[in-house]
């Protein structure tokens, strides 16, 4: 026989004693009674009626969900989220944050690592200038190049970051290089089907960027690179011998296509 544990009675003490304490506690016993007799009533109906255990199952865990109107859909929130927010807003004018605020907000967009096609097209169309798309190469390694490319291959935002590297006017040498050769090596899948859809403009903007990195014809590793790329090696040379006559493209600086036509090959 079980044995029921109760509270031992106590001698009533009028100071002790708080009235919102017992309405609290009443309006919790209401709240459990009201719950009880939910569930019991939703059972009933819906033994009857269901098909199978798991239509059962949603039906009674969802008897205590408050019907929505088709009014309320388009209605203003009852209810105010972050109302911390609210009463600090006029602390600072328009426009303006706390320095402290603001570096360590940077910080953390620094730290963030990308990880994805679509995050790195969204923080192209964030980032407006050559030098700050570029930034995006600089900074990314082997492994963030697998990351991003080894799954998804999208050539319209493949070729921003490489209209980024050309007229970029400071760009660490041997980037372009480097980032070709991760994709390559990497994500031989992605770099097979950018090349295969590749137009001959396309392939001199490659052309173009590994001349720029002073790359070699008769190094391995650069015949491996143009085969893996489609690029040939007399095009090659011939963007080499335009960046020994001193051509402003190959010197970094951001000249466009239109002013200067022999950047085309």
């Amino acid at each position: 026989m079980p044995i029921i544990k109760e509270e031992r009675l106590r001698t009533y003490d009028p100071q002790s004693f708080k009235f919102d304490r017992m309405k609290e506690e009443v309006a919790d016993a209401v709240k459990e009674d009201w719950k009880r007799d939910t569930i019991d009533d939703a059972k009933k109906r819906a033994i009857t009626t269901t098909a199978s255990y798991d239509e059962f199952k949603s039906r009674v865990a969802g008897c205590m969900l408050k019907p929505i109107h088709k009014n309320e859909f388009n209605a203003p929130p009852k209810f105010s989220y972050n109302r911390q927010v609210e009463k600090s807003r006029g602390a600072y004018p328009s426009g303006t944050v706390p320095s402290t605020l603001a570096e360590r907000v940077n910080r953390s967009d620094e730290k963030r690592e990308i990880r994805s096609i679509r995050e790195l097209d969204k923080e192209l169309r964030r980032r407006q200038t050559a030098e700050e798309r570029a930034e995006l190469v600089v900074h990314m390694n082997s492994e963030a190049v697998q990351r991003i490319f080894g799954r998804e291959m999208d050539a319209e935002v493949f070729q921003k970051l490489l209209e980024a590297l050309e007229q970029a006017a400071h760009v660490p040498a041997g980037t372009a290089r480097r980032f070709l050769t991760d994709m390559a090596t990497c994500c031989p899948s992605s770099t097979s089907q950018a090349t295969a859809f590749y137009s001959a403009e396309e392939r001199k903007l490659l052309t173009r960027l590994l001349a720029r990195d002073k790359a070699q014809v008769d190094d391995p590793e650069v015949v491996r690179l143009c085969a893996s790329w489609g690029i040939t090696s007399s095009s090659l040379s011939a963007a080499l011998a335009e960046c020994d006559r001193g051509h402003p493209t190959c010197e970094g600086e951001a000249a466009s296509r239109d002013r200067n036509p022999e950047c085309m090959g």
